[in-house]
């Protein structure tokens, strides 16, 4: 707020004035008397201007009206805006343009060889160094056998016999004993008899008793009966019948009639050839996890040799299974990738046309057992490498052709069938990008950046 102070002295009437001077001329004569008389302070006005006129008379002064005052600041702001803008354009205008050349697919191969005794790639020689690998091992593997034999046995048992006739009664070998059908069990078979016969000779005193051993007329469990009475056919209608008598005290066993499994002869030579396959596969994992990740394994070199080759039955023994065991010593040979890597590159590299590149990405290497060379003790393997090939564009002369260029303008120029379409072209700063139909390439080839997918 601005503040004006005015000093303001009240008029005099012409009376005073004379009078005033009536008594200056008089006291004149008298002693003066004002270094002892106050002068009475002027009285002061204050004035406060009103900001509202102050900024009218201001707006005034530059001969504009309120609106005409923002137009002028927003045309200022503008102007230093782009006048900025431009600076830093002129001084980070930058292109990135990414390119993707077309590829085409270059296949080769190459017979090589691996040689134990190499310790490092030979070019000349197209050899690359083997890697020896050995287990030792016992082995040991069951099989079951396939023969079927045939198991039948007659139950045996023990009667007492008892002669209450009054002459001695003399029984042969193979004297027929039969005892109650019931007593079967399971139930007799139609050709089955349901009796047992004397294994020896046997005379039986009168009033007296004997132990007599028996065997079953035929084989099977059926024979194997519980303690039982006996009759004796053979004495059927004499007086005799009646007055001998026969009984069992205890069960009967040893009746069986069943078939069971068998080792036979081709069971035994299956198994061993069998087992060499197995051995040879599970070698080969063996082998593999040997292998570090950098290293192949040639599976037609594993070699495996067994030794103390044994079953634990002959041919003809009765049994469900059998087991074999061996000593197994297994060898390999392995090579490293990188040098199926190296030489599939060079393979490559003398393959692909002039001027032109390889993507690495792109490298597959391929390798297959070709022989064992008899003559040089050497493994011949088969190289394949695929890789892809590309087009080499000269940045600088691409660059300088696009310098200045609309964006339109250098879509059209790399618009070659050597480049991948659509080509990226990425303009700096944002502004440049946002009006890309104002702005273009920079003219500057150093503010030019050519990007290619494949180096």
């Amino acid at each position: 707020m601005v503040k004006k102070v005015i000093d303001i002295f009240p008029p005099h009437k012409e009376e005073d004035i004379e009078d005033q001077e009536g008594q200056v001329a008089e006291a004149d004569d008298m002693p003066s008397i004002a270094p002892y008389i106050e002068t009475p302070a002027k009285p002061k006005i204050t004035f406060i201007a009103s900001p509202q006129k102050s900024a009218i008379k201001a707006k005034r002064e530059w001969g504009l009206a309120p609106a005409g005052g923002f137009l002028v600041k927003l045309a200022v702001i503008l102007a230093v805006f782009f006048v900025l803008m431009y600076a830093i354009d002129a001084r980070y205008a930058r292109a990135i343009v990414t390119i993707e050349p077309q590829t085409d697919q270059v296949v080769a191969d190459k017979q090589i060889f691996v040689d134990t005794k190499l310790s490092a790639p030979d070019l000349v020689k197209q050899s690359i160094p083997g890697i020896s690998a050995t287990i030792d091992k016992d082995f040991s593997g069951d099989f079951k056998s396939t023969g079927k034999a045939s198991t039948q046995a007659k139950a045996i048992g023990a009667i007492k016999i008892t002669n209450n006739f009054t002459t001695a009664q003399r029984l042969i070998k193979g004297t027929r004993l039969q005892a109650p059908t019931d007593k079967f069990q399971p139930a007799l078979g139609k050709d089955q008899a349901p009796w047992f016969r004397t294994i020896n000779d046997v005379t039986i005193q009168p009033k007296s008793s004997v132990m007599v051993s028996v065997v079953a007329d035929g084989p099977g469990i059926q024979y194997n009966i519980a303690p039982s009475a006996f009759s004796i056919p053979g004495l059927a209608g004499t007086p005799q019948y009646t007055y001998i008598t026969a009984q069992s005290s205890e069960k009967f066993t040893g009746g069986t009639d069943s078939a069971v499994a068998q080792v036979t002869q081709d069971d035994l030579d299956n198994a061993k050839t069998s087992l060499t396959s197995i051995i040879q596969d599970q070698m080969k994992g063996e082998l593999i996890k040997k292998l570090t990740g950098a290293q192949e394994l040639i599976p037609e070199t594993i070699n495996v040799t067994l030794s103390d080759i044994t079953p634990n039955v002959t041919a003809g023994t009765a049994a469900e299974t059998f087991t074999y065991k061996t000593k197994v010593h297994s060898t390999a040979i392995m090579v490293n990738k990188s040098d199926l890597d190296n030489f599939a590159k060079d393979l490559i590299l003398n393959n692909i046309k002039s001027g032109y590149g390889v993507d690495p990405t792109s490298l597959q290497v391929s390798q297959a057992f070709v022989k064992n060379d008899p003559v040089t003790g050497l493994t011949v393997l088969s190289l394949g490498a695929k890789e892809n090939e590309y087009p080499k564009l000269d940045e600088n002369v691409l660059a300088q052709s696009l310098a200045g260029r609309s964006v339109a303008e250098a879509q059209a120029i790399l618009s070659d069938p050597k480049i991948e379409q659509p080509v990226s072209i990425e303009l700096k700063p944002f502004w440049r990008q946002a009006l890309s139909s104002w702005f273009g390439i920079p003219k500057d080839t150093d503010k030019i950046e050519i990007r290619s997918a494949l180096k």
